[in-house]
């Protein structure tokens, strides 16, 4: 691994005011610098970190088929001078655009028996363990990057927003929850803080909110003592995300111009821009734009195509 000791990202993010919402902003973590940016930036930067800490030259981690995580792992591995092992969901589907990209970065790939971290992280340890016995100095990390290394470099956003929650009061930053490793390191952040009066709001995707909130106090407890654990822990608000009304969301997303990642991202977008027309939104809220420039993209192109008739009218 090189010895250059510069930070992967570009920090801080800027956090920018919602046009026609004065009591919203955006922590623009899509702004991060690494590759296609994103929030994982974080994770991948004291990932890396803790890497040339322990002399480890492979970075061996997976996550879905259509993962912003192993692009952005990958493409952070080759800019520290490491090499990379992903292993990914099965899928027989079209080449996802950030497969492609970590291919392009360099790593190698390799596909799990079946979906889910059940199947993933034992084939991470599994590969991880090959590797070592090789010769390697391999660095295993779960699947999303859900280690204690990331949750900690996620309450860097929290460090970032310092000055202008206090100045706030009351508040809330909100935040979509795959993994829980962003929530779990904005709670920890705030908590080190002393920020007792913000919230943090986690939005549920792809489980309930009783299993996410497990999750990411597993994780705050693995990473911090007991003492601020109980701060950390006592700040957390999760839900499940809202249908939302069209209208709202669509006008939230023109006003902030910002690209959201269609799986994680848009729930929680979702579920804000509901909230803030019923008026259930009563303090002053930041919003996590966390990233996911090539699943957007994605969401784009296949999206269905007005024909001739309709584009001439």
């Amino acid at each position: 691994m090189s010895d250059n000791a510069l930070p992967l990202g570009c920090w801080p993010t800027p956090v920018q005011q919602v046009p026609g919402h004065p009591g919203l902003c955006l922590k623009r973590e899509d702004l991060s610098g690494l590759g296609f940016g994103g929030n994982k930036v974080r994770a991948v930067d004291a990932i890396v970190t803790a890497m040339r800490r322990r002399s480890a030259d492979v970075l061996v981690t997976g996550g879905r088929r259509d993962s912003n995580w192993a692009a952005l792992a990958a493409i952070g591995a080759r800019a520290a001078g490491s090499a990379c092992h992903l292993v990914l969901d099965p899928d027989d589907g079209p080449m996802p655009t950030v497969v492609a990209l970590a291919l392009a970065a360099g790593a190698h790939v390799h596909r799990a028996a079946s979906a889910g971290a059940g199947a993933v992280n034992p084939a991470i340890a599994d590969l991880a363990a090959a590797l070592r016995a090789g010769g390697d100095r391999p660095f295993a990390v779960p699947r999303a990057g859900a280690c204690t290394e990331a949750v900690w470099g996620y309450a860097t956003i929290a460090d970032e927003l310092a000055a202008h929650l206090a100045s706030l009061g009351r508040a809330e930053v909100w935040v979509p929850a795959g993994s829980g490793t962003t929530a779990a390191g904005l709670c920890l952040g705030l908590a080190r803080a002393g920020l007792d009066r913000v919230r943090v709001v986690a939005v549920a995707v792809q489980t309930t909110s009783d299993e996410m909130r497990a999750k990411v106090e597993v994780q705050i407890a693995a990473a911090a003592t007991a003492e601020l654990r109980d701060l950390a822990s006592g700040r957390l608000d999760v839900l499940e995300p809202d249908a939302g009304d069209p209208s709202a969301l669509d006008r939230l997303l023109a006003t902030s111009g910002v690209l959201v990642d269609p799986v994680f991202g848009l729930p929680v977008w979702r579920t804000l821009a509901g909230r803030l027309v019923d008026r259930r939104v009563r303090h002053p809220t930041v919003l996590v734009a966390g990233g996911g420039l090539p699943a957007a993209i994605e969401n784009a192109r296949h999206s269905q195509l007005p024909d001739a008739a309709e584009v001439r009218a």
